[in-house]
């Protein structure tokens, strides 16, 4: 059973980011710089080993934006890591209403990924995100109400 928790530790977040830098920044990006303070890391625990982290920032009153930062050597735990994520979000965030998620159009296993766990495809921005060259980034975004339905599924 996954669990998650706050991450407060700065070194965590750093070596995270670090382990899939490469993978998911933009071409040239500087490293990401986080702000333990105004944004909410959350970690994941497999058993108490720690196996990776969510990144929110909220950005309305009742809207936030996710990012999932899984360590290469455990995406086997992705789907019950993100069905973990939702129930700590609902348990929480109190002002959650919407949760969104952009995705370059360059990462269709993060595209099915977010599908399996329930967000659903709400546009499109092109020309957007440089990986490779210049692509564009889907949105996908999922209700509170029904990442309450997707808890009582399983």
């Amino acid at each position: 059973m996954i669990a998650c928790e706050r991450l407060w530790n700065y070194q965590v977040v750093i070596q995270t980011i670090s382990a899939v830098w490469d993978e998911i920044s933009e071409d040239d990006a500087p490293p990401y710089q986080p702000d333990l303070i105004n944004e909410v890391w959350v970690g994941l625990f497999d058993d108490g080993k720690y196996i990776g982290m969510y990144r929110f920032n909220q950005l309305t009153s009742v809207m936030w934006e996710g990012h999932v930062f899984m360590l290469p050597d455990h995406r086997e735990h992705a789907i019950e890591g993100g069905f973990a994520i939702q129930s700590w979000l609902i348990e929480n965030i109190p002002t959650l209403r919407k949760m969104i998620v952009n995705i370059p159009e360059c990462f269709p296993n993060v595209i099915a990924f977010v599908k399996k766990i329930g967000l659903k495809k709400q546009g499109y921005n092109s020309d957007s995100y440089t990986k490779n060259g210049v692509v564009g980034m889907y949105q996908y975004g999922i209700t509170f109400e029904e990442m309450r339905w997707e808890q009582q599924q399983r």
